[in-house]
């Protein structure tokens, strides 16, 4: 239905319960309906087109991801199917169902959940750190399906707060630590070894005393070009120096080496 409303035409029509009113911007009654024949042909158009199912959508991402990157797709793949038996749970059927207070019942749900190690079922629940890779593999989902142009709508993810995670540093044994810095030394001794290989290659021991059983941390000081790391002690007089002949920015070196004095 068309009628003119002040100087211009306009299209007044309901479309699945939400009235929509277009104006084709004409004076003129023949070309007014025209055009609005073919406005309202693209709002039922664009009305019948479904959005995209969570399952169609798992496919082609886990599709991408075991090209793209192999040694992670096979457990994104066991994390997908539990977040699909979630949201098939509670009827969620498409990306655009999917909101901020899903992924909170999500997480909530998989708390919950007993582990299972092939045919054993672990009494410990999962962790927050595991809690947030399967949120971060759901936003990285979202944000797949934005960038292929296959979702218009938000990251819901976006409005969730991740779990605070402690990054826990394993120390490494004295013979693991020697092993790491021969390691080091071979690649850097290389002819093609990049710039960056060779300085960790460049890696001297200076100095080493101390206790017997001590463990202690790789400080890196970066003060100057040739930067100093210093192993401070956990409340105890050991020490060791390493000299890294290097002027790579504190980004590149900002690593922390744990070694178990001998």
């Amino acid at each position: 239905m068309i009628k003119k409303h002040g100087h211009y035409y306009w299209l007044d029509i309901w479309i699945e319960g939400k009235r929509v009113r277009r104006s084709p911007k004409t004076t003129e009654q023949g070309l007014a309906l025209e055009k609005a024949r073919d406005i309202k042909n693209e709002l039922l158009a664009a009305a019948q087109k479904k959005d995209i199912t969570v399952h169609e959508f798992s496919l082609k991402y886990l599709n991408w991801a075991w090209d793209t990157k192999p040694a992670s797709a096979d457990q994104e793949s066991r994390r997908m199917k539990k977040i699909l038996e979630f949201f098939d749970s509670i009827n969620v059927t498409y990306l655009s169902d999917i909101t901020p207070y899903h992924i909170e019942q999500l997480r909530a749900w998989l708390k919950t959940m007993k582990v299972k190690k092939g045919d054993q079922v672990l009494e410990k629940p999962r962790s927050q750190a595991t809690l947030n890779r399967y949120l971060q593999l759901l936003r990285g989902m979202f944000y797949k399906a934005i960038d292929w142009e296959v979702y218009k709508g938000q990251n819901p993810l976006k409005k969730v707060k991740f779990y605070r995670e402690n990054r826990v540093i394993k120390p490494l044994s004295h013979d693991e630590a020697k092993a790491v810095l021969e390691a080091c030394r071979q690649i850097g001794a290389r002819k093609r070894a990049s710039n960056l290989q060779k300085a960790f290659a460049d890696v001297k021991q200076s100095g080493w005393s101390g206790r017997s059983g001590c463990i202690a941390s790789v400080m890196p000081r970066f003060s100057s070009p040739m930067m100093a790391s210093t192993v401070r002690p956990c409340g105890c007089a050991s020490s060791m120096k390493y000299r890294l002949h290097s002027s790579l920015s504190v980004s590149l070196l900002a690593m922390m080496l744990a070694v178990e004095g001998a």
